[in-house]
């Protein structure tokens, strides 16, 4: 397994070496990767960032942080996380920009959707930076916002 780990993430590499952009977008249903196989390539390049981001437990109820005209979010979406944002968002009335360092997803489907619209309403406008990873329930926030970007050298990760 540990060799076919590492030439799965040498080929990413040099995949990802050869454009101007290095992002990775997976969707499974339509490629010769297993669920399996994508995991395990999100975890291979997930580690530099995770260890940058390692006081904020990603599993946990997402935080966010207000720093200059941006919003940071850091975390898993659950229902505690649509309540943050809704105390967050008033109190830096400024914040247009909602930054998604890393963001695995969700835990709750209904609150997932109430965030999404939420940022949405709000004409908020999602950015990767460079660290970020941003999987599953975190392609479909990115995706709810207004005007989306992204830096290179970020994991967007969609599976079944």
């Amino acid at each position: 397994m540990a060799c076919c780990f590492t030439g799965l993430r040498a080929a990413v590499e040099q995949l990802t070496s050869t454009t101007s952009r290095k992002e990775i977008i997976i969707n499974t249903r339509n490629s010769q990767l297993t669920t399996a196989t994508a995991l395990l390539l999100w975890l291979s390049l997930a580690a530099p960032a995770l260890a940058k981001h390692q006081n904020v437990n990603p599993d946990g109820p997402a935080v966010f942080t207000a720093i200059n005209a941006e919003l940071h979010m850091t975390g898993t979406i659950f229902v505690q996380t649509v309540n943050r944002f809704h105390a967050a968002v008033p109190a830096n009335p400024g914040v247009r920009t909602l930054v998604l360092h890393d963001v695995p997803g969700s835990d709750d489907h209904n609150a997932a959707l109430q965030l999404f619209r939420a940022v949405r309403n709000r004409g908020m406008d999602p950015h990767v930076p460079a660290d970020g990873i941003v999987p599953s329930g975190g392609v479909q926030l990115f995706c709810a916002g207004v005007n989306r970007s992204a830096e290179p050298v970020n994991l967007l990760l969609v599976y079944p």
